[in-house]
């Protein structure tokens, strides 16, 4: 299995959906072999920095602790948390401190933190 978006759960307008990662993963429970490409993994870093001409400085942007953040980390990074996606019903308070709390247990790192991404 190629599995080209590896977040477990994701929104789709207001619904928390199953995504790709959940069933590739339920996939290798079964013995079956999964590739996985997107975040957290390195490669998708590497083609969307080469698609951007290599930049001194980019940022990552996501909702999701264990895949954007995680690979935002892992690539080098600066990264901004969206804090209503995924986490939504985990970030109160929306304090830093309490921020920085989620952000120690995954590992993981963010610049900045907003409730969502608006054009």
């Amino acid at each position: 299995m190629l599995c080209a978006n590896p977040d477990l759960k994701v929104y789709r307008g207001s619904q928390l959906c199953w995504c790709a990662g959940a069933l590739a993963k339920a996939y290798e429970a079964i013995g079956g072999p999964v590739v996985y490409y997107g975040k957290p993994y390195p490669a998708v870093y590497d083609a969307a920095l080469k698609a951007a001409g290599r930049p001194s400085r980019a940022l990552a942007i996501g909702d999701a602790l264990i895949t954007d953040l995680k690979g935002a980390k892992a690539a080098g990074l600066a990264a901004l948390f969206i804090a209503d996606g995924l986490h939504g019903e985990e970030i109160e308070p929306y304090t830093p401190e309490h921020l920085g709390e989620m952000f120690a247990a995954a590992h993981v790192e963010a610049k900045a933190a907003m409730r969502a991404l608006k054009w």
